[in-house]
Order: C-alpha cells, then sequence, then structure tokens
C-alpha cells in the first residue's frame, strides 16, 4: 500500500499547504516596516532687511563674514556649526550649516570670527521675526567710558527701557513752551535755545517746537522751589502700546538771573537728550548726560549717534541679546 497517498496524510499535506499561501498572500498585502528616519542636516537661511536709514548710519560695508553658532541639542548637550553673513546694501544674510540635526526651539548664540568688527548675538531658534537676527558691526566712541556705540546706548537705555528699543509714535517731536518768566529769565527762550542746538547738523531735527501740539514734550514751571527740582523730566502719558505720548520738562525756581543763562541752556539740552529717550546718565564729563551735571554747552557725537542708533533701531528689538568680547580703543 502506498502510505503517501492515504486520505488523512494527503489531507495534512494539504492544509499544510494552505496555510503557507495564505501566509504568503497576507506578507504580500502588507506595508513592510519603515526605515528609521535620520533627520538631515542643519542648514538654515535667515534674511534682514535694515532698511536705508539705518543701514546709512551704520555705514555697511558689503561683503561676506565668518561666524559660528553654539546651542545645545534635546539632552542639553553643546552643538555648534558654521554660519556665514552676507552683506549686500540694506539686505543681510544669515547661511547656517551643521553636521547634526536642527537643534531643538530655543536659542542660538552667534560669534563673529573677527570680534572687533561685529557684535555676539543671542537670537531664537526657529528664526520667528527677522527683527531679532539684526546683525549690529562695532562702533567706537569719542568717550573713553565705554567700549563702543552700542555698550553706551545699552547703560542709557537700561533704567527704564531694559534695553528694548522704544520710540516715540512720530517724529519730529512736537515741543511745547509758552513764555515762561523766572525772574531775569525766560525759560521758554532758553528751552528755544537748547532745541536749536540739538536740531543742528542732525540730517532729520529731532524737535520741533509745535505750540498746539497735544502730545511731545511739554515745559513745565512750578515757581515754589519747594515744589519743583530745578530740571526734570517726567514721563507723564503713554500710548497702548506703552509708547511715551508726552512729556514734561519741570523747571523750579533755580535759574533766575541773566548770568546763569548759559546753566539753565546746559540742563534743559540735559533734558532734551533724556527726551530722546536716553534715559540714563554717562560716566563720562565729555557727555550731556554726565551724572555729575553737564559742563559742557552742546551735545556730544557720542550722544548724538546714540540717541539716532535708538530711533533707527527696530522698535522692540532687545538690546540684552548683544555683547561684546574686546575692547576698541576710542
Amino acid at each position: 500500500m502506498d502510505r503517501d497517498r492515504t486520505p488523512g496524510r494527503s489531507g495534512g499535506r494539504r492544509a499544510a499547504w494552505s496555510l503557507l499561501l495564505l501566509a504568503a498572500v497576507g506578507a504580500c498585502g502588507r506595508t513592510p516596516p519603515a526605515a528609521p528616519t535620520v533627520a538631515p542636516p542643519l542648514s538654515a537661511v535667515v534674511g534682514v532687511d535694515y532698511g536705508d536709514s539705518l543701514a546709512a548710519f551704520l555705514r555697511l560695508a558689503d561683503g561676506v563674514s565668518l561666524w559660528t553658532w553654539h546651542g545645545a541639542d534635546a539632552a542639553g548637550d553643546s552643538v555648534c556649526g558654521a554660519a556665514e553673513l552676507s552683506v549686500a546694501g540694506r539686505f543681510a544674510t544669515w547661511r547656517l550649516r551643521g553636521d547634526g540635526p536642527a537643534p531643538p526651539p530655543g536659542r542660538l548664540r552667534l560669534r563673529p570670527a573677527d570680534p572687533d568688527a561685529w557684535h555676539h548675538q543671542s537670537v531664537p531658534w526657529p528664526p520667528a521675526a527677522p527683527r531679532d537676527w539684526l546683525p549690529l558691526p562695532r562702533q567706537a566712541l569719542d568717550s573713553a567710558a565705554y567700549a563702543d556705540l552700542l555698550d553706551l546706548l545699552q547703560r542709557l537705555t537700561d533704567a527704564r527701557f531694559r534695553r528694548r528699543v522704544t520710540h516715540w509714535p512720530a517724529a519730529p517731536l512736537p515741543v511745547v513752551a509758552a513764555p515762561t518768566p523766572c525772574g531775569e529769565l525766560d525759560l521758554a527762550e532758553c528751552l528755544a535755545e537748547a532745541v536749536a542746538l540739538w536740531n543742528a547738523g542732525e540730517p532729520r531735527p529731532p524737535f520741533a517746537p509745535q505750540p498746539q501740539a497735544d502730545w511731545g514734550v511739554r515745559l513745565a514751571y512750578v515757581p515754589d522751589p519747594a515744589l519743583a527740582p530745578r530740571l526734570a523730566l517726567r514721563v507723564v502719558a503713554c500710548d497702548s502700546a506703552g509708547r511715551p505720548l508726552r512729556a514734561e520738562i519741570v523747571a523750579g525756581a533755580g535759574y533766575a538771573t541773566a548770568s546763569v543763562r548759559k546753566y539753565a541752556v546746559r540742563g534743559l539740552l540735559h533734558e532734551l537728550a533724556h527726551a530722546r529717550l536716553l534715559w540714563g546718565h554717562s560716566e563720562d564729563r565729555i557727555h550731556l548726560l554726565w551724572k555729575c551735571g553737564p559742563i559742557v554747552d552742546a551735545p556730544s557725537r557720542d550722544e548724538r549717534r546714540a540717541a539716532r542708533l535708538w530711533e533707527l533701531l527696530p522698535e522692540g528689538l532687545d538690546l540684552h541679546a548683544y555683547a561684546r568680547s574686546t575692547e576698541i580703543d576710542p
């Protein structure tokens, strides 16, 4: 008898082949497991527009400079890569490269290969507002008390604005001063002289006498010396965005004779520097904003440039994001 052809054994073989066939068909219908994905190496491009006025003020030179970027990965370990900054007219372009994947959301530190030419920066990652990636070149001062122009500007704006760029709603800033007799002086005339000194030589005069303006800076005279300082500036109203809207130069009776006219004008020049939102005081006596009081008769070039830079920088820019690593000789 041929045992291979017995009914029981033949049925078992057929069943086995059927199971194999079903398994093969099932395997063909399934999607094969996906291969593990590998994140591509970091490659990012960020464009920044300075605008014509700021680019001209900074005297940007076309060209390419080398940088590095530094951050942390998901595990908190340091990661870094190469960066390149290209400047062409009013436009700047960052190009970042790395051997590994892009770091998680957070901040990156951008470090120039030439720290005498550019400030270090801390920037948000991934990029959101191009404003926050604005590269600023180093600019020397006449004063030896500060490393550069940005250092002076940071110190002069930290006390009130925490170095976050804030503007008046428009320019020029109206100055309102009715005739203000104070002994032998008219303080309104002294203020007009101070305004003219600030406006002299400026490409865009920062102040404009406007007797009917309902915003800007107003002279407020308090004749009782017990109720007012000699001179002080105070902001009395802000708009919904927190920008100054109205300010007062409060004048007491401290300046009353013709012999002290130049000191009154110096004091008003000092308060107008505050009105340009340079709210702090300087360590250098060549500045109107010297902490011991002004002993000069006109705004210094340093203060003019600091005020102009503050007005040209994009509103909301955080100057804490910039640092320096070397000093610049004046």
